[in-house]
């Protein structure tokens, strides 16, 4: 069966001053019935916030935290850009989607990179099969910076691929995946793998 490509992700980018930081998202969205199919939306929000002194937490509490956020909103239901999106089944926490995404989110901090494409030129699609998870859809959100799952929750459903990602109806399972590395551009990276099997 023709596997659905759907991807998009999420970029911080923090700039120092003096004593605060100018957080200035950038967003680029990648999806489509395969993955020679990209549309890209880049935007720039500056916004003033007082800069924090992060502690690493616990990244299983976080995890657990955006898997609760996630399935929350698919409850409820949300507006993905300009169209609503009606309440649809929760998403099951599957270990093999979290293994890939936590080896994800490590692998960017400690490479200090942000990418849906690793450094060694794997995607998504390779990373979730090398769990030994079979998937006939797949897709994942990225993101880096955020300190709780309540604000990276936030980043992802005010851009309109990560919140249909989150949102889409054909997904039955989730791993979430967060990390703090020290000494690394962002602190705190985040990523989100769906999937539905065979």
């Amino acid at each position: 069966m023709k596997k659905f490509y759907y991807l998009s992700m999420l970029m911080i980018v923090s700039l120092m001053l003096t004593s605060c930081a100018q957080i200035i998202p950038l967003l680029a969205n990648a999806y489509g019935p395969n993955a020679g199919q990209y549309r890209q939306n880049m935007k720039r929000a500056p916004k003033i916030i007082p800069r924090k002194k992060s502690k690493a937490k616990d990244p299983s509490a976080l995890e657990k935290d955006v898997l609760s956020l996630v399935n929350d909103l698919r409850k409820k239901g949300v507006k993905c850009g300009k169209e609503k999106m009606p309440p649809v089944a929760p998403l099951s926490y599957n270990e093999k989607l979290r293994r890939a995404a936590r080896k994800h989110a490590k692998d960017m901090g400690k490479k200090r990179y942000f990418s849906h494409d690793s450094k060694d030129g794997s995607g998504p699609l390779e990373r979730i099969e090398d769990q030994d998870y079979q998937g006939m859809m797949w897709g994942e959100n990225i993101a880096a910076g955020q300190e709780t799952a309540r604000d990276v929750m936030n980043s992802w459903i005010k851009s309109e691929g990560h919140c249909r990602n989150m949102m889409h109806p054909g997904f039955k399972e989730i791993g979430v995946g967060s990390v703090y590395v020290k000494g690394s551009p962002y602190g705190y990276y985040w990523v989100q793998n769906f999937g539905t099997r065979h």
